[in-house]
């Protein structure tokens, strides 16, 4: 992995959409327990790895 940082303008909205879906996520992790395999994704499975094609469900609305 390439450690970099990057910083981006972007919508207060997302912002908060972001920050939320973190939370969600590290409850997520706690739920998971020793199943979680930490990989640094933004966006992952119930168990922290990648998500695939099939594990993507579209935005609703």
């Amino acid at each position: 992995m390439i450690d970099s940082v990057i910083t981006l303008a972007m919508p207060m909205r997302c912002v908060v959409a972001l920050r939320l879906h973190r939370i969600r996520q590290r409850a997520a992790k706690r739920a998971a327990g020793q199943k979680w395999r930490e990989h640094g994704h933004v966006f992952a499975s119930q168990v922290g790895t990648e998500l695939d094609a099939p594990g993507i469900r579209p935005f609703p609305g």
